[in-house]
């Protein structure tokens, strides 16, 4: 009983067309997020972040078309979409879910014997999501997009003319790409951390930025008659979004 309903739920193997519908997207936001201890420094004031603005835009795409191919693999499937290729397992509600994620970090450091230190460290990441359900020869679900990366900084928050020679007179944190001052002069400006002064609370300045984007899809798909020797035809085609 139990294989007969694994084999009714499985994907049927060969080229499937899917059908991306772009306009009604849920979750097609992306959040910024900017954590720092330099003191009186803010982040830009956007006109989208202003209650005093309203903004609105409308727009519609045609669908997307694109080609896949779906195989067996192991106890479950592989969906591959152009060079990307999906792992698949079936799910405790019946759906089967193909996904995939890439992610990369790191960090590098630099110290001086007068005592400047500096750290960054970076995390990347990029999920491609492909969940939904099979009927005979056709599929109907979402298509998920995923991305996340975080920067963090930290830095003496004073250092001598030695390890000035490399860093420079604002350090190396980039705060000026992110965050405003007001100066003694009442004249706005980009904060930095110069060498001579203390521009952050407590030992040291910091800054972490973070980016985090989401974008859902529903997604349909129906089993076509292209055969593997057919890939050649099939592999590049499909409808771009709005063409």
């Amino acid at each position: 009983m139990l294989l007969t309903l694994l084999l009714a739920c499985a994907p049927t193997s060969g080229t499937w067309m899917f059908t991306k519908d772009v306009t009604p997207a849920t979750g097609d936001e992306c959040t910024d997020d900017v954590i720092h201890n330099f003191v009186g420094a803010y982040e830009p004031i956007e006109a989208g972040d202003d209650p005093s603005w309203t903004e609105t835009e409308t727009g519609a795409l045609s669908a997307e078309v694109f080609f896949a191919r779906i195989e067996g693999a192991g106890d479950g499937a592989v969906l591959i979409v152009g060079t990307e290729a999906l792992p698949g397992a079936l799910q405790d509600d019946g759906s089967w879910l193909f996904y995939w994620t890439s992610a990369t970090d790191g960090a590098d450091s630099l110290d001086h014997l007068t005592g400047y230190t500096y750290d960054h460290s970076f995390a990347t990441s990029s999920t491609l999501r492909v969940q939904g359900t099979f009927t005979g020869g056709s599929f109907e679900g979402t298509y998920d997009s995923e991305t996340q990366s975080t920067d963090s900084w930290a830095e003496s928050d004073t250092w001598a003319d030695e390890a000035a020679a490399i860093v420079g007179g604002t350090g190396a944190v980039p705060a000026s790409d992110y965050l405003l001052r007001i100066d003694t002069a009442g004249v706005e400006g980009a904060a930095s951390n110069t060498q001579a002064e203390y521009d952050c609370g407590v030992a040291g300045c910091t800054l972490t930025v973070s980016e985090s984007c989401a974008y859902r899809y529903p997604l349909s798909g129906v089993r076509t008659d292209f055969t593997p020797a057919d890939s050649r035809w099939v592999e590049d085609a499909g409808q771009a979004a709005g063409s």
